[in-house]
């Protein structure tokens, strides 16, 4: 029987760089910028469309009104819709501390480190090694990670892969990964639903919700992991840690069963290794990631 794991807690940090606080800003306020688009957006279609239709049944104010507040709904509920539906796709579990104090013992030490609060820790049992946050607002957050990403990276590499995913969440750009899970991303949950022997009804709804693909790419667009990127080497003082993990998960196999084209974007690398631009049929309107080579050259340069 191999001894537990023993994690110690994160040695005293110096102050955060400037830049680093800088850019922190300057990506909570691009983020927020686009949630507002993207809220503006989906009121404006809907109200057009309740009018429309209230029109046709002579009382267009009513139809109006009432496709502003199904807007409200929508938005409203985005969020926690689409992060429960991400865990459950990728069938994540709650994280044992006992059974993982290095995963639990990092967090705690980088929150602290973030000021942000501690999120709801998961794990996803797969021999691919990956990880992702996701939420309905910094203050209600998750990170997923697999057992594959726990068991392969060494405490640097895992510091620097949790450090990214917390950045995430600290810029607001964890929530808009949840909202695109719903509103955008699915019409590639239909897509893999019937790939995977779903009904007739995911078939004959996946390439119309497709339509909405451009949806995600406005409100989670792929150099959103080169900024989380760069926030983890700020935060961990220390790029190689993350460049080694990026190296590590890049050749990982078991992938298949992580990837669906409603989620990859969550991921912090592709679960099938596809830079932004690779793949065919469906997968072109669902670019998630940045070429790997490009993230590496990226924080060399820090």
């Amino acid at each position: 029987m191999s001894a537990p794991e023993i994690s110690t807690p994160l040695a005293p940090q110096s102050p955060v760089p400037a830049i680093a606080v800088r850019r922190l800003g300057e990506e909570t306020a691009a983020n927020r910028r686009r949630y507002t688009l993207l809220a503006t957006m989906v009121v404006a279609t809907l109200a057009i469309v309740g009018a429309l239709v209230g029109l046709a049944l002579g009382a267009w104010p009513l139809g109006l009104g009432l496709g502003i507040a199904l807007a409200i709904l929508v938005l409203g509920l985005a969020p926690g819709v689409g992060e429960r539906l991400a865990l459950r796709t990728i069938e994540a579990k709650p994280a044992d501390p006992e059974r993982f104090p290095r995963y639990q013992n990092l967090v705690e030490g980088l929150c602290e480190e973030m000021r942000i609060p501690l999120p709801k820790l998961w794990v996803v049992d797969s021999p691919a090694a990956n990880a992702l946050a996701l939420g309905r607002s910094p203050q209600e957050a998750a990170v997923v990670v697999t057992t594959g990403l726990l068991g392969e990276l060494n405490r640097v590499e895992l510091e620097a892969v949790l450090a990214a995913e917390l950045s995430h969440i600290r810029s607001s750009s964890a929530p808009l990964g949840s909202v695109a899970v719903l509103l955008g991303g699915a019409g590639g949950l239909a897509i893999e639903a019937r790939r995977r022997g779903g009904g007739i009804l995911a078939g004959a709804l996946a390439w119309p919700l497709t339509g909405l693909s451009p949806l995600r790419r406005m409100i989670v667009p792929v150099e959103r992991h080169l900024a989380a990127d760069e926030d983890a080497a700020y935060l961990t003082r220390y790029p190689p840690g993350l460049i080694s993990a990026l190296r590590k998960l890049s050749s990982q196999p078991g992938g298949e069963r992580l990837s669906n084209l409603g989620l990859n974007h969550l991921w912090i690398v592709d679960p099938l290794q596809r830079g932004a631009g690779d793949g065919e049929g469906p997968e072109r309107f669902f670019p998630s990631h940045p070429a790997l080579q490009e993230r590496i050259e990226n924080l060399r340069e820090l």
